[in-house]
């Protein structure tokens, strides 16, 4: 494995590839060779050379990305990590010579991406898969990282699958990506080069049944913009409420809109908040209501009931039943024997 700092984008093999991708294609052979490459970049130049471009002196200056990446039979597979930045790709395959195309993954942060007439906004958990003939712009405004598979169109391995779903947002959490996602991370903290060619092959062959198993999940983007961005948040608040990072915000990411087109949604009625405020509520009282789970602590509650901290949890039931938890739950309990 070979680790350098650079201030342009090269091949393993110093074969200079056109840097549009944001992630260098390894010039490795088609057969599964295990070798990794690691990039650092820093800087004004290094940000040149991840082909983006940043909105002002000091987030050029302060620009930072380590890339991991490697050939996997036809995929090349990278696991990106960067600070804010802009970047755009003409639409000529991410630099690759055939026909591409990409899968993301967001492990930590996110960003938006506009291609065709879609803007597509990308939150932990969440995924796109966007064909390599298109113009795309990318906005990162945190600290982000993910993974990201060039996947060949071309290829008879992918080729039937990628004609079907060409465009797909993932807008949420799936246990295809997740899946893939680690399996990625873990083929690329492994050193390949200790590896047999068999178990090299093998390798392989997990990871294009995992893309290919993500690819057939995806839900094209028609299918999603069918869904009004209510019925969207709703259902997602219901699935997400334990989760004590959700938020309005992290909601309005999911569904692929801005904050203010979906608190417009909620008009007249409970804003978003209320509605996550509402289901961690409910899910809270109706554990302290069940004696089956007499045995749960006011901390095992308010976890699985998506508060930061027992005392949250306890000043929100107050708030609604005029009792602490405890007291509330004994006065259930009192009820049922009677």
């Amino acid at each position: 494995m070979a680790a350098r700092t650079m201030g342009a984008t090269e091949g393993a093999r110093g074969q200079a590839r056109p840097a549009v991708s944001g992630c260098a294609s390894i010039d490795l052979p088609s057969d599964p060779t295990g070798q990794r490459s690691i990039l650092r970049l820093a800087g004004g130049e290094g940000l040149r050379a991840f082909a983006g471009r940043a909105r002002d002196g000091s987030e050029q200056d302060g620009f930072r990305a380590q890339i991991v990446a490697g050939r996997y039979g036809p995929v090349d597979l990278c696991a990106l990590r960067y600070t804010p930045h802009q970047l755009a790709s003409a639409g000529v395959n991410f630099g690759h010579s055939y026909p591409v195309s990409r899968l993301l993954i967001m492990l930590e942060g996110g960003g938006t991406v506009w291609i065709g007439e879609h803007t597509i906004e990308l939150g932990p958990g969440g995924g796109a898969l966007l064909p390599g003939n298109l113009p795309v712009r990318y906005e990162v405004t945190e600290t982000s990282s993910r993974i990201q598979l060039d996947l060949p169109a071309d290829d008879p391995v992918f080729a039937n699958h990628l004609q079907d779903v060409s465009l797909a947002h993932w807008q949420s959490r799936h246990f295809a990506l997740e899946g893939l996602a680690a399996y990625g991370q873990a083929l690329l903290r492994y050193d390949g080069s200790k590896a047999s060619w068999a178990e090299r092959a093998q390798a392989r062959r997990g990871l294009e049944a995992l893309a290919l198993e993500t690819v057939a999940s995806a839900p094209s983007l028609d299918e999603v913009s069918r869904q009004s961005p209510r019925g969207f948040a709703l259902d997602y608040i219901r699935r997400h409420f334990a989760d004590p990072a959700l938020t309005p915000q992290s909601v309005a990411r999911a569904a692929g809109v801005s904050l203010r087109t979906m608190q417009r949604a909620f008009t007249g009625e409970r804003s978003i908040a209320e509605w996550i405020a509402h289901y961690r509520l409910d899910h809270a009282l109706a554990l302290l209501r069940d004696e089956r789970l007499s045995m749960l602590t006011n901390a095992e509650i308010a976890i699985r009931s998506g508060y930061g901290s027992t005392t949250s949890m306890r000043r929100a039931v107050a708030l609604a039943t005029g009792y602490s938890p405890t007291t509330y739950q004994r006065l259930h309990a009192s009820a049922e024997r009677e």
